[in-house]
């Protein structure tokens, strides 16, 4: 048996979150006859977690904050904006985070526990049961705070749910071997079954921010509501397995699952897959070469089933109701999609494992590919719809990737005194859609309404998407086509060819002038439109790799872990929103290079196109002007950056206590580390942090505000009895 007490408690490094958990864990076995073992094991532990900064985007509201106003006033109340010639006020984000409520407490209990019989020999059966029961409380409450120009209106909510993951596994496996021969064969039957519950309720207008119960909230705002599901998956399977003289490996399986996620006429999936493998080494050709310690060749093919939809009933009708002159009515809560399958995955993979010189040098390689088909995804909605009733899940198409991975391990430098090993990864994977089943035959990943990546045939998945910037007009010479070498392009008649501008837009102060973007014409029609959108971005790395790097010293040891990726790109959004000189708010430090206007003539009009230049040449943001007729922050190449990074991850020191000086002490081992979890990072992405991660894949490195990655150190002892 083993006991296991824990407890874990983080501060957060934005302020207003943190985490705090308390665990304890009993594991139990017991081998009551030879041919019976029997065993428990269980996990429970409680929770609870504290975030306003993500949940209330206040790292972006600290961007969009003017910058004279303080945190604090000098009585210690804190500081709010005062009137301004913008007409602008936004709160205060210190505040924000420190007066919001917003947290979550938890309890999870896990409990497994399994039964070994062995009848005769190389015959085992076995029979598990495990359930995962988790609770969840959610708080939310933002109190009433009058910051003068900018009031907070005061409101809170509650959510409550639980739920269970029950399984059941049955198999029995049998192994026997005859002279160079060995074989195993597996066969068992598993079933599972999930269901949750949740209750919600929210009101506004509390009467005092000190009590946050939703009675004190006023009744006439009072909102509720409630949900539950379940859902299933069973499984039958087999596995065989065959080895001769270690030289030839085979393996084949078989999984027959059926789904609740899917109708009856669609919901059950077959997943067969193969792996062979060739010990090269173990060949008799192979005894004199002693330098080889490892040469094995593997190739496998294998079906893989996705059934992962986090709306259970997507292929039903749910109902929703909302509240009408005549009483409570109901609408369809979703659009159904009775025609939805398993998503399936063929991959084939070929390997090569090679261990030289008394397994000093060990190289890994792998060449993948995955050919995936009825993609399971939701439908885009027309914004009009989208909120009021739920998209479909459908399988939206189909798409290949392709990858290599290589691992290199060598020991180079290894005596009594000083050890050295390193170890290098490096991994390139490819993404393209080769089939997609929509009517548009386009997914769109948007935010708040706006498309910011697009994918069709032929693409990888989420390809940033927008214009491209080809330049400033900086005087009247850059409104007319030009040649290679800068001469002003003639039609027929020998006038000047002018420029692509907006749809309804002209040449002027008011329209488009000295100081804005110009965009690439992409259909070469004349006309800035959003058929000139164009693939601006892949964010798909073109290599990912790692290096480790390992030292012993005597008692010393070191640990040294890199990482990084090369050639994705990153939109980066806050650039977008905060650049932009007509936004009221404030800015990232690039705005201060505006496009300045001057005269030619000091004397002449302010105009007259022929006056006016742009006179720092180098401007990167636009003029000001209150119209912005070009849209000059609209969705661009403009904001798209390289993601690449090389991350210093982990830094690990330690010293072992030497056997003979701790038997004394009847201590068995003593280690003392210290511990660094990112402290470097090299970029030039100009973003809070390269590794920008989403909830889409249609929305991958789209960086608006997201929590950053923390800098950790840990002191460490570990000690033994």
């Amino acid at each position: 048996f083993a006991i296991m007490a824990g407890y874990i408690d983080q501060e957060g490094i934005g302020l207003g979150s943190g985490f705090e958990r308390y665990s304890l864990r009993i594991n139990m076995d017991n081998q009551l006859k030879k041919w019976l073992k029997i065993g428990v094991n269980s996990y429970v532990a409680r929770r609870e977690q504290v975030n306003t900064i993500d949940d209330g985007g206040i790292i972006e509201t600290a961007i969009r904050q003017l910058p004279e106003t303080p945190v604090r006033n000098s009585d210690g109340s804190w500081g709010t904006q005062q009137e301004n010639i913008y007409g602008t006020y936004y709160s205060n984000p210190v505040a924000e985070a420190l007066t919001r409520e917003n947290y979550n407490r938890g309890t999870d209990l896990q409990i497994r526990g399994y039964v070994d019989i062995n009848p005769i020999k190389g015959l085992t059966l076995r029979a598990e049961a495990s359930t995962n029961i988790n609770y969840y409380t959610g708080y939310q409450f933002t109190p009433l705070i009058d910051y003068g120009y900018h009031k907070q209106a005061s409101s809170g909510s509650r959510s409550s749910s639980n739920s269970s993951y029950t399984t059941f596994t049955t198999y029995a496996t049998y192994e026997k071997s005859i002279k160079h021969h060995y074989f195993s064969l597996m066969a068992g039957h598993e079933s599972q079954e999930s269901k949750n519950e949740s209750l919600n309720g929210s009101r506004e207008g509390f009467m005092f921010n000190t009590v946050h119960e939703l009675n004190v909230g006023d009744s006439k705002t009072a909102k509720n509501g409630s949900s539950r599901g379940e859902s299933a998956l069973e499984s039958y399977y087999g596995r065989f397995n065959y080895n001769y003289a270690d030289r030839y490996l085979f393996t084949a399986t078989v999984r027959r699952d059926g789904s609740s996620n899917f109708s009856e006429n669609h919901r059950w999936g077959t997943f067969p897959s193969l792996a062979l493998g060739w010990r090269i080494n173990n060949e008799k050709f192979m005894k004199g070469v002693e330098f080889i310690n490892n040469l094995k060749l593997r190739l496998s093919w294998g079906v893989v089933g996705n059934q992962a939809i986090w709306q259970g009933y997507a292929y039903g009708v749910t109902m929703a109701s909302s509240a009408t002159p005549s009483g409570q009515g109901f609408y369809p809560g979703n659009f159904s999609n009775p025609d939805l399958k398993w998503e399936k995955t063929n991959a084939y993979n070929i390997g090569l494992d090679i261990s030289l010189f008394n397994n000093r040098v060990e190289f890994i390689a792998e060449v993948y590919k995955k050919d995936i088909d009825n993609l399971l995804m939701q439908a885009s909605l027309p914004s009009y719809v989208a909120g009021v009733i739920t998209s479909p899940w459908v399988n939206a198409g189909a798409m290949t990737n392709k990858g290599l991975e290589l691992t290199l391990n060598t020991v180079n430098i290894n005596n009594k005194n000083f050890t050295w090993k390193t170890n290098l990864t490096f991994s390139k994977n490819t993404n393209k859609v080769t089939e997609l089943y929509t009517e548009s035959s386009a997914l769109v990943g948007s935010v708040g309404g706006l498309a910011y990546t697009y994918t069709t045939v032929g693409t990888p998945v989420g390809q940033l998407y927008g214009y491209k910037v080809i330049g400033m007009f900086k005087d009247e010479s850059d409104f007319y086509k030009k040649d290679k070498l800068g001469n002003n392009i003639l039609n027929d008649n020998g006038e000047r060819i002018p420029v692509a501008l907006p749809k309804d837009v002209q040449q002027g102060v008011n329209g488009v002038w000295v100081g804005d973007f110009m965009y690439e014409d992409k259909d070469g029609n004349g006309i800035i439109d959003e058929e000139d959108r164009f693939y601006i971005g892949n964010p798909e790395p073109k290599f990912t790799y790692g290096i480790t790097n390992e030292f012993r010293y005597k008692d010393f040891d070191l640990s040294i872990f890199l990482g990084g990726v090369y050639g994705n790109k990153i939109y980066n959004m806050l650039r977008e929103k905060y650049t932009n000189p007509m936004s009221n708010s404030g800015l990232l430090k690039e705005a201060t290079k505006i496009a300045q206007i001057g005269l030619k003539d000091p004397n002449g009009s302010s105009t007259d196109i022929s006056n006016v230049y742009i006179t720092n040449s180098d401007a990167s943001v636009q003029r000001i002007h209150t119209t912005d007729a070009n849209t000059n922050n609209r969705i661009s190449d403009r904001f798209v950056e390289d993601g690449s990074y090389l991350r210093v991850k982990n830094i690990s020191l330690g010293y072992t206590f030497p056997k003979a000086l701790l038997s004394k002490f009847q201590i068995e081992n003593l280690r003392v580390y210290v511990n660094i979890q990112n402290p470097f990072t090299f970029t030039n992405y100009k973003g809070y942090d390269p590794e920008v991660g989403s909830y889409d894949v249609l929305l991958r490195n789209i960086d608006y505000a997201r929590y950053p990655t923390q800098r950790v150190y840990t002191f460490g002892l570990n000690v033994s009895f």
